[in-house]
């Protein structure tokens, strides 16, 4: 009987053992408790504010926090910018890479106009790549609002764009391309119709 029942204990151990190998770790980040969580360009609330971090984004921790007075501080990484932000304004959260993704063109305001690609979402920051009006591109819907811009995949790398460059439909020169087609059919069937009232009024006399 002792040995029945120190062979089932052994046996559970061994399977909880061999079943916490078998899971995956979880990966923790740090995100943004606030919607626009100010990101400071030095541990004092009255430095710069190089960027307004959206609700729920990650940033990557830079070395320990530390105190400055009473105020607990982090070092953080945000898209292209290293600053700081009090503690308070993190929390931890288990890593998520689960979103979903819409297929979508790039669409010109003007006729000509390239679509830039930003590494964060400020369009006064230099554009990293640039697109053609109807190039297809992946927005990532992760729920985080990044005001005029979506995140975005393009050529295997993450960008930011602005909204009104992004269409779910016909893009500027697709649309233009259309309704130059509707016309020059329109003008067609015009031609056709005058040719055929002409022939028809010349048999009558």
């Amino acid at each position: 009987m002792k040995k029945t029942a120190i062979f089932i204990l052994l046996t559970a151990v061994l399977a909880s053992v061999l079943l916490g190998a078998s899971s995956p770790l979880n990966e923790y980040v740090y995100k943004t408790v606030l919607p626009d969580t100010p990101l400071y360009a030095d541990s004092d609330f009255s430095s710069e504010e190089l960027i307004a971090v959206p609700h729920n984004a990650e940033v990557e921790i830079i070395g320990e926090a530390f105190f400055v007075g009473d105020v607990e501080w982090q070092e953080v990484k945000y898209t292209l910018y290293t600053g700081f932000m009090p503690v308070t304004a993190l929390y931890k959260s288990i890593k998520n890479d689960v979103y979903d993704v819409i297929i979508a063109k790039a669409a010109s305001v003007k006729m000509g106009d390239k679509i830039a690609l930003y590494l964060t979402h400020d369009a006064e920051t230099t554009p990293a790549a640039y697109l053609f009006d109807g190039e297809q591109i992946r927005i990532i819907d992760n729920g985080i609002d990044y005001g005029d811009f979506y995140m975005a995949e393009y050529d295997g790398a993450y960008y930011f764009v602005l909204k009104e460059n992004v269409t779910t439909g016909l893009s500027y020169n697709q649309l233009l391309a259309l309704i130059i087609s509707c016309c020059f059919v329109g003008v067609i069937i015009i031609a056709v119709v005058i040719v055929f009232v002409y022939r028809r009024r010349r048999r009558k006399v």
